[in-house]
């Protein structure tokens, strides 16, 4: 019934969005030519009036309604800024920033300060690609002004008292010095973490074993500060940024079960996680002729993490702790070199040293257990040199080749003592080709080397999960060589349609290897294979009689394949998804200074493989939908029912009495849990 509930809900809600309204003109920045000319092959300009109707009020709206590009955040977990960098620019350059998400940097920029957003498909002079086939660059209007906003979040839930977020955004420009800073503070329940349902238990045959109530909260505070400076040194720019923060996460989970043999039986399990950080970083530009322009980036980043959990139930109470204390320090130059405009070279190195410090323990009724790396200290050197020639042989047709050589020395001591160097080469070769005017086909051929989580080298404790994972210090990275090709097609001015095919041939796939015949453990399996289709559709429905609206859909379809090193066979690697996707819906009515969209993310299910249990992860669709009422360019509403479809979430674990490969299925766990629909208002104003 609360899934017919659901698909009732939503058809009501297309209909409200999509429901003819005859009295709305068609405004500016709406038509075709919204889009400018592009600026050199594969370059589209999108200016502000292309983004009039949705009335944003910061670039991270704004970039949400370029058509046809999905953001690739930051990968704030990879060491060094190769491949850490996402696919935005600013003013043509990466931020050159570790710990700050890209969404939340392009929310510290106003609308009003943008003077348009290019998209960038296969390269552009003067322009550095990342290596990334796509790119939106953000270029900011230049002159003197000042901006001031305050943004305040309020979350009403079913249960568990109120949520709250409130920010503030400062910022000063002038033509040769700008100055920014922001505050935030947010006190939320994490909804897509918390939610209670039905859990039980039972034999192979199905008997029943147990069975009763699940219920888990998740509560997180989060203080956050920026500061960030900029200097015109007329040949060049100097950019200074800081960040400090400290997050709090406490999470509870509840069993009231009723076993057939003992009775009541009541289990609890509790984690406290406490985080601090920050971040410093300098960024100097500089012009060194009309061809030559050299970059120097320096970034040092700190973060102390301290986890404390605890079970009671069936068992002897257990405890664990975790403390964690990661350092890293980067220095990256380059040089880039303009040829011609057709040809641009790129020469480079970056250095980093990382550290990372564990100490982990598990105790069961007061006595310790041992832990196979309980205690390590890991420290890394690492060294990357670069060089990349980007050429346009003619109109319609770009290419890139690249080559990076990467050296690194992993050292362990406490629990484990051992060192190792690692060196690998990695080419990149881009091609992009105009077919005609609103066509592109793009192929990328790179060797992928993925980068070890040093806290796979320790031990750590999930007792929500009722797993614990020992360290493995003799972990190697990831090697993929990859294969893919993109379609892309744009159409009706704001449409757009991207194909894509990526297939990855693996060598030491990183999955779970069993260790001393208990414990599992981030391991090297063997090689293994990924292939993966997937469609991004922008699809404007003006022409089909729905004035403003617009349907936007991303999804991914997956496959892969490596040999279990349980049972020697063939299956899919661990915690992949076969299908993931999202949706999103949204209407413009200028004439009422409002946008409504409906948004969800679609249904999926994972399964991770370990030496004693199989587990399969459902996570039905979350689904929202929110009216956007700016009264005034200064201010503007957003009021947000989240959830409305009650997501619900079933953990299944296979469990065996032994290993899988010499043992049967002795029992399996099923425990589901529906998240509660809640309230969400934002209003934002800027002075």
């Amino acid at each position: 019934m609360a899934q017919r509930g659901g698909i009732l809900s939503l058809a009501c809600v297309l209909a409200t969005i999509c429901a003819p309204l005859p009295v709305l003109a068609q405004t500016p920045g709406a038509t075709d030519e919204a889009v400018g000319p592009a600026g050199a092959s594969g370059v589209l300009s999108f200016p502000p009036e292309f983004f009039a109707e949705a009335r944003p009020t910061t670039a991270s709206e704004m970039v949400g309604r370029v058509p046809g590009f999905v953001m690739i955040d930051i990968e704030q977990d990879v060491r060094g800024l190769a491949g850490a960098t996402g696919n935005i620019l600013v003013d043509g350059q990466v931020p050159s920033l570790k710990s700050v998400s890209l969404r939340s940097f392009l929310q510290r920029i106003p609308a009003g300060t943008v003077e348009r957003i290019d998209l960038i498909r296969g390269g552009a002079p003067g322009i550095d690609m990342q290596g990334q086939p796509v790119v939106l660059n953000i270029i900011r209007r230049g002159g003197s002004y000042s901006t001031l906003s305050s943004t305040v979040f309020v979350k009403v839930y079913p249960e568990g008292g109120p949520g709250g977020h409130a920010r503030i955004e400062a910022a000063r420009r002038s033509d040769a010095f700008s100055l920014e800073g922001t505050l935030s503070f947010r006190d939320e329940l994490m909804q897509m973490d918390s939610g209670n349902g039905p859990v039980s238990l039972r034999s192979a045959d199905g008997t029943l074993i147990q069975s009763g109530d699940f219920s888990t909260d998740f509560r997180t505070r989060a203080l956050e500060g920026g500061l960030a400076a900029e200097f015109d040194l007329g040949a060049g720019n100097l950019r200074l940024n800081s960040t400090l923060r400290s997050n709090n996460n406490d999470r509870n989970e509840l069993y009231e079960l009723v076993n057939v043999m003992t009775g009541l039986v009541r289990e609890t399990t509790a984690s406290a996680f406490e985080s601090t950080g920050g971040e410093l970083g300098a960024d100097l530009e500089y012009r060194l002729s009309e061809r030559w322009l050299s970059r120097l980036v320096l970034i040092q980043t700190y973060e102390r993490d301290t986890q404390l959990s605890g079970s009671t139930g069936r068992r002897a109470p257990e405890e664990a702790s975790e403390i964690a204390t990661a350092m890293e320090s980067i220095l990256r130059g380059s040089a880039t070199f303009q040829a011609s405009d057709a040809l641009k070279l790129e020469f480079g190195a970056e250095g980093a040293f990382n550290s990372l410090d564990v100490e982990s323990s598990l105790s069961s009724g007061g006595v310790p257990v041992i832990l196979p790396v309980a205690n390590v200290l890991i420290e890394e050197g690492r060294a990357d040199v670069f060089v990349a020639a980007s050429w346009s042989p003619m109109d319609g047709i770009d290419l890139e080749l690249s080559a990076r050589y990467e050296r690194s020395t992993i050292s362990l001591s406490g629990d484990a003592r051992q060192e190792k160097t690692l060196s690998y080469f990695k080419p990149r070769f881009l091609a992009g080709w105009e077919v005609r005017p609103g066509t592109q086909l793009r192929l990328r051929l790179e060797r992928e080397v993925g980068q070890l989580d040093f806290e796979d080298f320790a031990a750590s404790t999930d007792f929500g999960e009722g797993v614990v994972s020992a360290g493995n210090p003799d972990l190697e990275p990831e090697v993929a060589d990859v294969f893919e090709v993109t379609a892309e097609q744009r159409f009706w001015g704001r449409g757009a349609m991207l194909l894509s095919y990526r297939h990855d041939r693996v060598q030491q796939v990183v999955d779970l290897i069993p260790v001393a015949g208990r414990f599992d453990a981030p391991g090297n399996i063997g090689d293994g294979t990924r292939d993966e289709v997937r469609l991004s559709l922008t699809l404007p429905l003006d022409r089909l009689g729905v004035s403003g609206a617009i349907v936007r859909f991303n999804g991914t379809r997956r496959w892969s394949s490596v040999t279990d090193p349980v049972t020697g066979q063939d299956r899919r690697i661990s915690g992949e998804r076969p299908f993931e996707g999202d949706i999103q819906i949204s209407r413009d009515l200028p004439s009422l200074r409002s946008t409504v969209v409906l948004e969800g993310d679609l249904a999926y299910s994972s399964r991770s493989y370990r030496l004693r249990q199989v587990q399969t992860t459902e996570q039905g669709g979350w689904w929202k939908l929110f009216w956007e009422y700016s009264p005034r360019p200064d201010l503007a509403f957003r009021f947000q029912v989240e959830n409305f479809s009650s997501r619900e979430r079933t953990r299944i674990r296979e469990l065996y009495s032994g290993p899988r490969d010499v043992a049967g299925i002795s029992a399996i766990e099923r425990r589901s849990a529906t998240f509660e629909p809640f309230f969400f208002a934002r209003v934002r104003k800027t002075f």
